[in-house]
C-alpha cells in the first residue's frame, strides 16, 4: 500500500471502495459515534465543510464507537457459544482445562461492550429508549451473561475445568446461552432499522 488513497473502505451503504477518487482533495477523516448523518454534534464539522469545500476539502467519517461495540459482543459472546458447543459435546471431562485467560477475555468484551454501548446510549437516547427491541437486546445480554456465569460456577470454578460428568442442567444452560447470544445478535441489528424516533426533540 503506497499511499493512504489506496486504503478499502465501506460505505454508509455497505459497498467497499478505495480512497482514490478523493485523490488530490484535503481529507479530514473524523472518528464518529455513529454512522447516522443527521446528528445535532455535527453541525461544527458540517460548517466547516461548507466554508472550504471549494478548496478541495472533503471530511471523512467513520464510526469507531460501532466497532468496539461491535467487537465487544463478538469477544463475549463468540467465546461464550464456543464453550457452549464443547460442553455440549462432553458427557465427562477427563482432564483439567485452566481456562482463566479465556474467561479473561470474555469478561473483557463485555466490558467493552458496556462502555461502547453506554456512549452510543448517551448519544441518541431518544432512539434507544423509545425502541421496544432496546429492551428486549437488554434482557438477552443480562440472560446470556447469568447463563455464562452458570456454566462457568458448574464446569470452570476458579478457572480450572472439574473433572467429571457434565450435568444435564449444565447442558440446557448452554443451550439457553446459545440461544441468547443468537437473539442478541438478530436485536441488535434489528436496532438499526426499528426506530422510530432519533432525536430527543422529535418528541415534542
Amino acid at each position: 500500500m503506497s499511499n493512504i488513497h489506496d486504503v478499502e473502505v465501506r460505505t454508509i451503504d455497505g459497498e467497499r471502495q478505495t480512497l482514490a477518487g478523493y485523490e488530490g482533495k484535503h481529507l479530514l477523516i473524523v472518528n464518529v459515534a455513529s454512522k447516522c448523518g443527521f446528528t445535532p454534534q455535527y453541525a461544527g464539522l458540517e460548517k466547516l465543510y461548507r466554508d472550504f469545500k471549494d478548496q478541495g476539502l472533503v471530511v471523512l467519517g467513520f464510526p469507531f464507537i460501532l466497532f468496539l461495540h461491535t467487537l465487544g459482543l463478538a469477544m463475549l459472546a463468540a467465546i461464550s457459544v464456543g464453550i457452549d458447543v464443547w460442553v455440549l459435546r462432553q458427557q465427562v471431562i477427563g482432564r483439567a482445562l485452566r481456562m482463566t485467560g479465556v474467561i479473561r477475555v470474555m469478561w473483557l468484551g463485555l466490558g467493552i461492550n458496556a462502555v461502547s454501548g453506554v456512549v452510543l446510549l448517551i448519544a441518541y437516547p431518544a432512539k434507544a429508549l423509545t425502541n421496544p427491541v432496546f429492551y428486549l437486546k437488554l434482557l438477552l445480554v443480562v440472560l446470556g451473561v447469568y447463563a455464562v456465569q452458570r456454566i462457568n460456577r458448574a464446569v470452570f470454578p476458579d478457572g480450572l475445568a472439574v473433572m467429571g460428568a457434565v450435568t444435564v442442567a449444565t447442558k440446557r444452560w448452554a443451550v439457553v446461552s446459545i440461544a441468547t447470544w443468537a437473539g442478541t445478535v438478530v436485536t441488535g441489528r434489528l436496532l438499526a432499522y426499528t426506530h422510530h424516533v432519533l432525536f430527543a426533540q422529535d418528541l415534542l
